[in-house]
């Protein structure tokens, strides 16, 4: 397998060429790991992937990202039988009963901000907010104050609590998801543009009453942007929350055991998580279902996982 060769990862990289990954693979170089442990390859990355996954001493795919990448990724390992573990797109729902209190810091300042943590774009960052309509409105109205409220801007400054994303495409993205709810007249409570005119920054932005056609209902944003809508029973909240075909991680805040139990086996979804926001922890298994990957990281599982591939 031959591909370009590249310069040994050290500490005497240059400063502003040290992204994340190669920043943490010079720690590990600079820590004693031996050499050919680890190995980072950029450039072309369709060259790259196919360069990888066609050759039989890749045992294993290990993918993170958008589900239509790794559909793409899938099919080339199983070319050549490669176990693999995908954790791809999510769109996470959260039902919130009627028995919760809408404005209670544990709800609403905790659905804030697991929501606009690291400006949303996080695998199981809670977008597909439906709310008990006997409460909508509240959470609605409190989860924007909230949002409103969220200080923007450079990381390095004590008072802010969201910075960037991560390109301007992802800024490119957050305007048609505004844009198309303005062409259906949803209403955007909070946020709805961006910050200035340099950087990458947005606005945290709540749609509410969000219908389940619009952009934000049926595409993953993976950005600043929380969804609201009303449900009425426990068969509807279900149906919303399994419509789509992504299943990584759902949220169910409630008081009572009953709906919390038939919700958890009534979601099609790799995780539910019962009246908290740690959708993923070290030792325990964590994976989609349906498009939103397969195989599972952490845990006994996510070892058992690692295993096989090197088999």
């Amino acid at each position: 397998m031959r591909l370009p060769q590249a310069a040994p990862l050290s500490s005497s990289l240059p400063r502003k060429r040290r992204r994340l990954g190669l920043a943490i693979a010079a720690a590990l170089a600079d820590a004693g790991l031996p050499a050919g442990v680890l190995n980072v390859v950029f450039g072309n990355p369709a060259l790259i992937s196919r360069t990888l996954l066609q050759s039989p001493i890749t045992r294993g795919l290990t993918f993170t990202g958008s589900t239509e990448v790794g559909k793409q990724l899938g099919a080339m390992a199983v070319q050549t039988m490669k176990r693999m573990t995908l954790e791809l797109g999510g769109h996470a729902p959260v039902l919130i009963f009627g028995d919760v209190d809408p404005e209670a810091a544990a709800v609403s300042a905790a659905a804030a901000a697991a929501k606009f943590r690291s400006a949303g774009q996080v695998c199981t960052s809670p977008t597909r907010f439906f709310v008990h309509e006997s409460i909508h409105d509240r959470f609605a109205a409190t989860l924007s104050e909230l949002a409103d409220a969220i200080v923007v801007g450079d990381g390095f400054q004590a008072t802010t609590r969201m910075g960037p994303l991560a390109h301007e495409r992802r800024v490119d993205s957050m305007e048609r998801f505004f844009d198309d709810a303005r062409a259906r007249q949803i209403r955007v409570s909070a946020g709805g543009r961006r910050c200035g005119h340099q950087g990458f920054f947005y606005r945290p932005t709540v749609l509410s009453r969000a219908d389940e056609a619009c952009l934000a209902s049926n595409v993953e944003p993976f950005g600043p942007l929380a969804a609201t809508a009303p449900f009425r029973d426990l068969d509807d909240a279900i149906r919303l929350a399994n419509r789509l075909p992504f299943g990584l991680a759902s949220y169910v805040m409630t008081h009572d055991l009953r709906n919390a139990s038939a919700v958890s086996e009534a979601l099609q979804s790799g995780n539910v998580v019962v009246n908290h926001w740690e959708a993923s922890l070290p030792e325990t298994p964590f994976g989609g279902h349906k498009d939103s990957g397969i195989g599972s990281e952490g845990g006994i599982e996510g070892l058992q996982e690692s295993r096989r591939s090197n088999m």
